[in-house]
């Protein structure tokens, strides 16, 4: 389910019926029955397309499994990929990634939930922050911020200390400790705001108010003059 604004996405599976290049498949194959109103758009790293007029217009053309992409929308759609196999357990093996120094926007390549230190193992050492859509981590010994998991079907940035490759952890079965799907607390509409592609993250490590100290049920309002921006 993509909702209206930003949606930062990645492609767990792809159809079973791309033979020749199985990690790729074109634009308009994978969003022509979601995108179809005028102004829609999606963003990869360094590339994206606009539909105009029935046609995508830009230098990004095909979607790839190993990347994460922003896909704007008008009003929100439901996206649906028939006789999908999974990118890790396709033809061409698991998905790798190829990290330079600083952002990468990428995929994740599982079906199942993982922590971020499972998901990675020994590239975490590698990683300084993960940025996904209105959450994010940062690495110093151990992770802060919120997020904590990797979802099927999300896209993320991963900032990067220096070069590297990795494939992402296979879950394993059976694990001791169990990976929950929390979403955020739920916005009250009066604090609403839309998503953006061109988010912010503050790692608050305490604060107060009046001398008093935040608790776990209070909220942190972002405003860009009588605006909200942001909200959690």
């Amino acid at each position: 389910h993509l909702h209206g604004g930003a949606n930062l996405i990645s492609f767990s599976a792809f159809p079973d019926s791309i033979s020749f290049y199985p990690d790729r498949i074109s634009i308009s194959s994978v969003f022509g029955e979601c995108l179809n109103e005028t102004g829609n758009g999606v963003m990869g790293a360094g590339a994206g397309a606009v539909l105009i007029g029935g046609e995508w217009i830009g230098s990004l053309n095909e979607i790839s499994q190993e990347d994460g992409y922003w896909a704007i929308l008008q009003e929100s759609c439901d996206l649906h990929m028939d006789d999908a196999i999974p990118t890790n357990h396709d033809d061409d093996g698991e998905v790798v990634y190829e990290m330079e120094y600083g952002p990468n926007l990428i995929s994740y390549s599982h079906l199942e939930i993982q922590y971020l230190e499972d998901a990675l193992g020994d590239a975490v050492d590698f990683v300084f922050a993960i940025l996904g859509e209105g959450e994010a981590a940062i690495h110093n010994d151990d992770w802060g911020g919120s997020l904590t998991q990797f979802k099927p079907n999300h896209g993320y940035w991963i900032i990067a200390l220096e070069s590297f490759s990795f494939s992402f952890n296979e879950p394993m079965e059976g694990m001791t400790r169990v990976t929950l799907d929390v979403d955020p607390r739920v916005i009250p509409e009066p604090h609403g705001f839309v998503q953006s592609s061109r988010q912010a993250f503050f790692f608050v490590e305490n604060a107060e108010i009046d001398d008093m100290a935040l608790e776990e049920e209070d909220m942190l309002i972002a405003y860009n003059g009588d605006v909200v921006v942001g909200a959690r």
